[in-house]
């Protein structure tokens, strides 16, 4: 069951690969900032995966001709950074979310605050954590995970706010990667691939093989009513996912916030983030699927928690 998951920058060159103790790989192909695409390999003989095998296995799931101009592709960044309040709410998981402020922490951008929103927190080690790290601790004692967002958009300081979970883990450039969406005036909300962190409990398969995980591809895709059509903007699941959405904090000036019925600590169980996805594009404004603004997530690792 066990996949050893790895991520391959073409202009780095493909390597050999160690997959001792594991039956399988996942394997993400980029080209410096630009993603190319993924694939699972099983059945594999021996313990490691010659460089020759994995390129031939590169070429074969993948687009050849994609291939052949990767290198002549360059990531371009936007003249104009916006400041960014980056959203993290949580309720007692501070393990994880030590993680998760960390990478954060680390980002590679010019003007960002993190803002932790700790929901009906039944301790105070998540205070205890952020006490001693640069970021802003928030209490929302009203359970629900839509009500710690709203609390944020409002504690926010900046003109976007960007959401991910305290199980996830952002790549260093992926402030950089949303800001490059919001280029053009009309986006008003970004969001972008959720891949697996690891992949090695039968739990943390299912949810990413079986059910389909939180990755919605590597092609950016714009999204808007006047082209969208019915059957897409009621199947709005496929427009990103909470654990990596970003929003102009204007729009909910013009759209309403997310609703607090919906999702994590409610009888719904889930579903605000979809809601907003389609409430916003619905209403007549622009959401860019963004694959270069890329998370890893830690998915459940137990039967009983997925």
């Amino acid at each position: 069951t066990a996949k050893k998951i790895v991520e391959i920058d073409l202009q780095d060159g493909v390597p050999n690969v160690d997959i001792s103790g594991y039956s399988g790989l996942y394997v993400f192909v980029r080209s410096g900032d630009r993603m190319l695409g993924s694939f699972v390999l099983t059945k594999l003989a021996g313990s490691v995966i010659p460089a020759g095998t994995l390129y031939e296995a590169i070429v074969k799931r993948l687009d050849l001709p994609i291939l052949q101009t990767a290198w002549d592709v360059s990531s371009s960044s936007p003249v104009h950074l916006p400041s960014i309040s980056v959203i993290v709410c949580t309720r007692n998981r501070t393990a994880q979310l030590a993680e998760c402020l960390q990478a954060l922490i680390d980002m590679d951008y010019p003007q960002f605050e993190i803002l932790v929103v700790d929901n009906a927190p039944s301790d105070e080690r998540t205070a205890e954590l952020t006490a001693g790290l640069p970021v802003r601790y928030i209490r929302e004692h009203r359970p629900g995970l839509d009500w710690a967002r709203n609390r944020g958009i409002r504690e926010a300081r900046y003109p976007v706010v960007a959401f991910t979970d305290d199980d996830a883990r952002p790549k260093p450039g992926w402030l950089k990667a949303i800001a490059s969406a919001f280029v053009h005036q009309d986006v008003m909300a970004v969001t972008g691939p959720v891949l697996p962190a690891v992949l090695e409990t039968k739990s943390q398969n299912l949810f990413e093989l079986s059910y389909g995980g939180m990755n919605h591809g590597f092609v950016r895709r714009v999204f808007r009513s006047s082209t969208a059509g019915r059957k897409t903007l009621l199947w709005a699941s496929s427009f990103g996912a909470g654990a990596n959405m970003a929003f102009r904090k204007k729009v909910f000036e013009l759209i309403g916030e997310f609703d607090p019925a919906l999702d994590v600590g409610t009888p719904s169980g889930g579903g605000g983030d979809v809601e907003m996805f389609h409430r916003l594009v619905a209403r007549g404004h622009v959401l860019v699927y963004e694959p270069s603004a890329l998370v890893w997530h830690q998915h459940r690792s137990h039967m009983s928690d997925l």
